[in-house]
């Protein structure tokens, strides 16, 4: 009763009582000697403390319940504890302590028949090679993925993973590729009338479009994801299409419609904690006022640069700022 509390507690964002409930569930599985409930408690612990980054607590509690799931031989629930702390390890950029935790879960899972459980595995191992700019290692890992979710009859995770495969394609110029994919996502997520995931591919199909100068049915298709994304009461990504119909209007030298376009966008990101988005918002911004207005083209890219430095990607802060310093004073 009190680890179901512990979760609702969780669920809830009160994560004092969460941790509270959690805790006294321990010692009591613990005063009983019973190893599985014991363990599984702590994986919730270990579960809340990474969600609000009491990392090295998220680690504590991780290590201790993968090392009763061991002794009570719940191979599954082992594999679970890694694959959480593989996550744990990438989010701190500790790349060897999650590719080792990653292949130890895969292990498990495979040894267990688990099919979704090593696809999500072999999704961590993508997102790790990927980040060390191994495409074809990464691609590998998402295609091995698709197939397992696939088999698993796991619809949404094999459209993610097909929308995930067609950025890839996408940043790689394999534009043809990046359209299937991307279309094929956008038929499973539509087949699951997920609103957000139908509008998340026709994004990626509209950015396709663009870049390839179909600029009719770019526009077309971020409309229509437009439309998914305000019927879901989605701002994320009706933000993300605002900047993509900005960039489009740039290129067509519709710069009062592209200027328009990127001021919502960016105060969506705004309302929303989206520094990413916003500081991408008003690099663009910058390169559109350059050359009509130069002064505030440089209040936009040192904007953009603070917020660059907030999220830690120095090399886009030091494009901001060498943006700006080629700026007339």
């Amino acid at each position: 009763m009190l680890y179901g509390l512990g979760e609702l507690e969780y669920l809830l964002g009160r994560h004092d009582e969460a941790r509270s409930a959690y805790t006294q569930a321990r010692n009591l599985y613990r005063a009983v000697a019973n190893l599985p409930g014991e363990a599984y408690t702590l994986y919730g612990l270990g579960e809340l403390e990474r969600m609000i980054d009491r990392n090295d607590e998220a680690r504590a509690a991780y290590t201790e319940s993968r090392r009763l799931f061991n002794s009570a031989g719940l191979r599954l629930g082992e594999a679970n504890v890694l694959l959480a702390l593989a996550k744990l390890e990438a989010k701190l950029s500790r790349s060897d302590q999650a590719r080792s935790a990653y292949i130890t879960a895969r292990s498990l899972y495979n040894a267990e028949g688990y099919g979704k459980g090593e696809a999500d595995v072999l999704v961590g191992l993508g997102e790790l090679a990927q980040r060390f700019g191994h495409t074809d290692e990464a691609r590998d890992a998402y295609t091995e993925a698709r197939n397992l979710y696939k088999a698993a009859g796991k619809s949404s995770s094999e459209a993610h993973l097909l929308r995930v495969l067609g950025d890839l394609e996408y940043h790689l110029d394999h534009y043809d590729v990046a359209r299937t994919n991307y279309t094929e996502s956008r038929s499973l997520y539509e087949a699951l009338s997920d609103h957000h995931g139908q509008g998340e591919a026709l994004l990626g199909l509209g950015d396709l479009a663009s870049r390839v100068g179909r600029y009719d049915e770019a526009m077309a298709t971020y409309t229509e994801a437009r439309k998914l994304f305000t019927f879901g009461e989605n701002r994320l990504g009706e933000a993300n299409v605002l900047l993509g119909l900005g960039e489009l209007a740039h290129l067509l030298n519709r710069k009062d419609e592209a200027r328009a376009a990127y001021i919502e966008a960016r105060n969506l990101y705004k309302a929303i904690g989206g520094r990413l988005g916003e500081a991408n918002v008003l690099f663009s911004l910058g390169l559109l006022e350059a050359e009509i207005h130069p002064s505030l083209a440089k209040q936009h890219f040192h904007q953009a640069a603070f917020l660059y430095e907030q999220i830690g990607m120095k090399d886009w802060q030091a494009r901001a700022l060498r943006s700006a310093s080629m700026l007339p004073r």
